[in-house]
């Protein structure tokens, strides 16, 4: 069974409407990843690769960063997924805070992002807190990366937590963001949200608004 919850968080991570639209305060419960190692694979698709877990070392969720017109090439993606997040923080109440997440993204994620007219924005609520974990990389090259992020937020005082697991390609300009990775509804299903791809953003927001409708009608919040 997938809970209300979930479905919620997950169209929390694109903002599903024209470009510049207000989200809500939505969260979700998604089950954590079991520990894997990285999977080795050629392919810099990230619909080729399964999400990892990372353990230990972590980085705190920054309170607030200030907007800067680009990273240092060298940055490494956890970092890099540390600061994307921060500025999507930001996003909330400054316009320029989008603007340095959207420069974190791939060039083909921004194309995506802007051929669909939608932003992404933060997978919770501006009140959820973060701990973004350390890469692991899933290609021979070194050229892709998965950064998880363990997740808690309240929502009517009740509390949830969940993981979403970032994908990142090294690019001449460093690291950037390609999509995202969270858990689906049965144990070991995983969602793969390409960035880089318009229709796969149009289609996944067209399922989540589906799932959302038929959480809505159920009485006890769960979609089975």
């Amino acid at each position: 069974m997938l809970q209300k919850s979930c479905v919620l968080a997950l169209a929390a991570a694109i903002c599903w409407a024209p470009v510049g639209c207000s989200k809500s305060d939505p969260t979700a419960k998604l089950s954590p990843e079991d520990d894997a190692e990285p999977t080795t694979t050629n392919s810099t698709d990230i619909n080729s690769v399964n999400a990892i877990s990372g353990e230990g070392n972590g980085l705190s969720s920054p309170a607030k960063q200030p907007t800067a017109p680009s990273v240092d090439p060298s940055t490494d993606p956890t970092t890099v997924t540390s600061k994307y997040l921060g500025f999507l923080r930001e996003a909330d109440s400054n316009a320029d805070g989008l603007i340095a997440a959207n420069n974190l993204l791939t060039t083909e994620a921004r194309e995506a992002t802007r051929e669909a007219n939608v932003d992404v924005s933060l997978p919770g609520s501006t009140n959820s807190k973060y701990l973004v974990h350390q890469a692991k990389y899933v290609t021979n090259e070194k050229n892709v990366a998965h950064v998880l992020t363990s997740w808690t937020d309240t929502v009517d005082e009740q509390g949830y937590e969940y993981d979403v697991t970032w994908v990142l390609k090294k690019n001449p300009a460093g690291w950037r963001v390609a999509g995202m990775i969270t858990n689906g509804e049965t144990p070991g299903e995983s969602i793969v949200f390409n960035f880089e791809d318009a229709a796969d953003i149009t289609n996944k927001g067209t399922e989540l608004a589906e799932s959302e409708t038929q959480v809505a009608g159920k009485g006890d919040g769960t979609i089975r």
